[in-house]
């Protein structure tokens, strides 16, 4: 079985009508191409899905997440606020289930079958391609742009987990 976790919040980016045609057809599209899965998906809204593959729960921003970010005119950005706190929302499911969850995005559609991600440990997708103008990431650490981390689809696990909190503390 492959399990799943996303978000499916209002943050002022998109419309609640926009929210629940990715999530549908993202549904959609793992029920076609994907036998067996469970898929969590956190909301601030009443968010309503009758399939039985799916959880909905109430979105929250974990106690860890003391991380808010502002653009430079100093507006919240929520996304960013979002995408920080699934890192500690895959620990909390971790935590509760003894499970390696893979993020996958809303607007992401999947296109064959998925479940050889059950025998991998772990999974990241880079940007890849030729670009490769080191980017400042935080304080003095950079990354070239091509092997930045696509922040729609990931599978971490527990060790990894483990080192990538002592990385961000550290940074």
């Amino acid at each position: 079985m492959l399990y799943f976790f996303s978000f499916c919040c209002l943050i002022k980016k998109q419309t609640k009508e926009e929210l629940l045609f990715a999530t549908n057809l993202l549904i959609k599209s793992m029920d076609k191409y994907i036998k067996d899965y469970k898929f969590i998906i956190y909301s601030n809204f009443n968010l309503i899905i009758n399939n039985p593959k799916v959880v909905i729960r109430k979105y929250y921003n974990h106690k860890n997440n003391i991380y808010l970010y502002k653009n430079e005119k100093g507006w919240r950005e929520g996304w960013k606020d979002l995408s920080m706190n699934k890192i500690f929302i895959y620990k909390d499911l971790y935590d509760e289930f003894k499970v390696n969850y893979i993020w996958i995005d809303l607007d992401t559609y999947i296109y064959h079958n998925l479940s050889y991600l059950e025998q991998m440990d772990n999974c990241f997708l880079e940007y890849g391609g030729t670009r490769v103008v080191p980017t400042l990431v935080s304080n003095n650490f950079k990354v070239n742009f091509n092997r930045y981390i696509q922040g729609n689809f990931w599978k971490l696990n527990i060790d990894l987990y483990k080192h990538l909190m002592n990385l961000f503390n550290n940074l």
